[in-house]
């Protein structure tokens, strides 16, 4: 009897668990389909939402995807417009001033993760991810490698 309830009960967490990992599905409207599919035909992508903005108020799609093993993010609004590329960068693909300034600056942060956004203007930004175990922010730069924020991320 013992073995039948312990086997139940295992059966009755895994069903429960099973249950709480199912990815949540986003329904993409046709226009942020559509604009994603002009531009990266025959991606395999993942969608996702998020609030952003202004007090994060506006509702984003996001559609992740990788080209050549690096990983890119495209932002859309809901009308299907798009705001911004990210695309991941390895810390060694940074430019000089980049890396000369976290070093001089944060020498004793470890960097964790680096992206290049491309936003609908066509202005570019770099974010690096620095952490001394303790807290997690981005560094942002402009197009020249000149720090511009830090952004808290706790």
């Amino acid at each position: 009897m013992k073995n039948l309830t312990l086997l139940f009960t295992l059966l009755t967490i895994n069903l429960v668990i099973g249950q709480v990992q199912k990815q949540h599905v986003v329904e993409v409207p046709i226009e942020v389909s559509n604009a994603f599919e002009q531009a990266y035909p025959h991606k395999n992508v993942v969608w996702s939402s998020d609030f952003e903005g202004h007090n994060n108020q506006q509702l984003t799609y996001i559609a992740k995807f990788k080209v050549e093993n690096r990983e890119v993010a495209v932002h859309y609004d809901q009308a299907g417009h798009f705001e911004l590329i990210e695309e991941a960068l390895s810390l060694s693909g940074l430019k000089a001033a980049i890396t000369k300034y976290i070093a001089k600056n944060y020498g004793t942060f470890k960097s964790t993760e680096a992206v290049k956004i491309i936003d609908s203007q066509n202005k570019t930004t770099y974010e690096v991810g620095i952490t001394d175990n303790t807290y997690f922010f981005d560094l942002q730069f402009d197009d020249t490698g000149y720090f511009l924020q830090l952004i808290d991320k706790n």
